[in-house]
């Protein structure tokens, strides 16, 4: 991701869905249920696994 001056945009958190650096796969990163911890999530697959 990159601005128009060139440089790279940068969160203030991690938390959000973010797509991978090859594109593949979108990662939904929050805190962890009953925790202070971050968890991430493969929410979406450029070219799912299976059918499910």
């Amino acid at each position: 991701m990159s601005t128009h001056s060139g440089q790279k945009a940068v969160a203030k958190t991690p938390r959000g869905t973010w797509l991978t650096e090859d594109g593949r796969a979108k990662v939904k990163i929050d805190t962890c249920s009953g925790s202070t911890m971050l968890c991430g999530e493969i929410v979406w697959l450029k070219e799912p696994k299976n059918d499910k």
